[in-house]
């Protein structure tokens, strides 16, 4: 994610997901509650807004909610552990 992504980045959604703050954006710009599919933006931080991680390498090719892909990566991210 370059700088002029950062720059740009206004989280269309965001949540608590055990102390991790997620907050996403469809790319190409999205309505929360309705589903869409490609690309998403977005940057996790802790409850210390420490920065775990930012991206936008997030795809899903079935239409998913702000709120789906938001627990798609929580789930991905936790499975790490």
């Amino acid at each position: 994610m370059s700088y002029t992504d950062l720059r740009d980045f206004y989280p269309e959604f965001s949540t608590v997901i055990d102390g991790w703050i997620i907050e996403i954006e469809k790319l190409g710009g999205g309505t929360i509650g309705k589903s869409y599919d490609g690309h998403w933006r977005y940057i996790v931080t802790n409850a210390f807004g420490e920065e775990i991680t930012r991206g936008q390498d997030l795809w899903t090719g079935t239409p998913k909610t702000h709120g789906d892909m938001a627990s798609t990566l929580w789930d991905f991210l936790s499975s790490d552990e």
